[in-house]
């Protein structure tokens, strides 16, 4: 068996960290697009139970029912949008950590790496010497082709755009299960 030289065995470190890393970019890929996945489901399927359940010929407490129902639905599918945030985040944190521990992007190129560009994350105290450039603001998205201001810019996320939408839908169904169910105990 031919022993390893010292160059091949550096080669075999770097394929390894690729892979690891190119994991790490489908995995935080796969969990992004389960986000839209939970949300989109949920939307469609509130959509087709409200459609159903509170039809004019359904009675107040099936509509009570249905709502207490569908509420409890919205907070599942909010605890898994929670899970799936602190996962994708930990795993970006992964990929932050390859780009400045092992490739060395730091100083000038500290937000030159995929996760560091989105996640914008400071260099740690212990980096404070090095030239790195300041923290990027946030994506300004814009509006009406309008630039959002920047206050405002850093309010518009996917996060805050799901938490809205969960809370809207808690709300909704909430107040529907209040309503009918009032209706159905006092007609």
């Amino acid at each position: 068996m031919q022993e390893l030289k010292p160059e091949d065995i550096e080669k075999m470190r770097r394929d390894d960290l690729r892979a690891e890393y190119a994991a790490v970019v489908s995995y935080h890929t796969a969990l992004v697009v389960a986000r839209f996945t939970i949300a989109g489901l949920l939307t469609g399927g509130s959509a087709i139970l409200a459609a159903a359940a509170l039809s004019p010929d359904r009675s107040s407490a099936v509509k009570a029912i249905c709502g207490a129902f569908a509420a409890w639905l919205t907070i599942c599918a909010w605890i898994l949008e929670l899970r799936s945030r602190a996962l994708y985040r930990n795993i970006a944190l992964r990929g932050i950590q390859i780009e400045h521990e092992q490739w060395g992007l730091t100083g000038k190129q500290w937000y030159a790496g995929f996760f560091s560009r989105q996640y914008n994350i400071e260099p740690p105290a212990d980096c404070a010497g090095e030239a790195t450039p300041s923290k990027p603001g946030p994506d300004v998205p814009t509006a009406f082709r309008q630039p959002l201001p920047a206050k405002l810019a850093g309010w518009v996320t996917h996060s805050m755009g799901f938490d809205l939408l969960y809370v809207g839908e808690l709300i909704l169904w909430s107040l529907a299960a209040i309503y009918y169910g009032y209706r159905a105990v006092c007609p």
